[in-house]
């Protein structure tokens, strides 16, 4: 675009206000913010509350109530993030190593590089693994799904359920099978390439003690009538093994809970694998808390004060300094806007 379009200026009447229909060339800046606006919209919990209204319980919420709530919970982070600006952007020690994989991918897209002979820039570096991902990525999506999970148990015997149950890499435990497709190997950490490798080995034993030591325990010992369900499903079942009827305990006009109806019909059951989900999602929370109060209190309380104090002064803490910083009382006013639409129209 910055070839084809015109540079003429163009002068506001009566205004010291100009501007060109020539932006320049797309620069490094430019792509960034363009991606951050992008992916505001996606993951919004407030879309999430829409589809979830609509699609299950067939309730579609007035347009002016569905634009507050989108708003006011994108606005609510907004907010907390410029009330906690100095803690969490300004200070050197709030970063996370994905972060890094970005700023790479930006600086080999936009930064001139002189190539060293006989080896690859890193933009020639870019296209070739780009090329080769999608490349190896869309056998396994498109022509051969099944090598996303390849099990030899289930092969050997193919009428036995438990058998299935050991070693099906899709409704299993995936024993003895294996993956060639990089989003099945990569799927319960991200990407183990950005991440420390403490963060790749707590994930790993975590995920080898939850699903090849607890689950197995839980379902063939039978706890909470396991062995009555599958033992992976994301789905809610009744009493006898079928999917649960939310439709019997529930008022689709009120969206209340019928306990009465509750009682005559059906207990909630669910899989082994969810029900272990669920329960080490919550302890996760008071976990968390808990191990970073005892083990990193005193650190990041230090951290708070000198952030505060603006007392840390790092190379990109200074370039910043000539950038100001919007008054934290208007992010206040954000927030509690943010909160106070939430609570009326969400």
């Amino acid at each position: 675009m910055a070839k084809s379009l015109p540079n003429k200026v163009v002068r506001v009447p009566y205004t010291n206000w100009s501007f060109s229909l020539n932006p320049g060339p797309f620069n490094l800046k430019e792509h960034v913010v363009t991606t951050l606006l992008a992916n505001t919209q996606s993951g919004t919990p407030g879309f999430l509350i829409l589809s979830i209204s609509k699609i299950f319980y067939h309730k579609d919420i007035p347009l002016l109530p569905a634009i507050l709530l989108v708003l006011s919970v994108q606005f609510l982070g907004y907010g907390f993030a410029g009330i906690f600006m100095k803690l969490l952007v300004d200070s050197p020690y709030m970063w996370w190593p994905s972060t890094l994989v970005d700023v790479s991918f930006y600086r080999a897209l936009h930064e001139t590089e002189k190539r060293a002979k006989g080896k690859l820039s890193r933009y020639q570096f870019f296209l070739i693994v780009i090329v080769a991902s999608f490349t190896y990525g869309i056998v396994p999506v498109y022509y051969f799904p099944s090598i996303t999970a390849l099990s030899f148990v289930c092969w050997i015997w193919k009428d036995s359920i438990t058998a299935h149950q050991i070693g099906s890499g899709f409704n299993g435990l995936g024993i003895g099978s294996f993956a060639l497709d990089w989003i099945t190997i990569s799927s319960y950490m991200g990407s183990p390439l950005a991440l420390p490798a403490f963060v790749v080995i707590n994930i790993m034993a975590g995920f080898i003690l939850i699903l090849y030591v607890l689950l197995p325990l839980f379902y063939w010992n039978n706890v909470y009538d396991a062995k009555r369900f599958p033992i992976f499903s994301s789905s809610i079942f009744d009493a006898d093994g079928q999917f649960y009827n939310v439709s019997r305990v529930l008022d689709i006009k009120s969206l209340t809970f019928n306990e009465e109806a509750y009682d005559n019909y059906s207990r909630l059951y669910f899989s082994a694998s969810l029900l272990l989900s669920y329960g080490f999602t919550l302890a996760s929370v008071s976990s968390s808390i808990s191990h970073v109060a005892l083990f990193y209190g005193r650190s990041i309380w230090l951290q708070f004060v000198t952030a505060y104090q603006r007392q840390i002064q790092d190379v990109h803490t200074r370039i910043q300094v000539s950038t100001l910083h919007e008054d934290s009382s208007k992010s206040n006013v954000l927030d509690t806007g943010s909160r106070y639409a939430t609570s009326n129209f969400g």
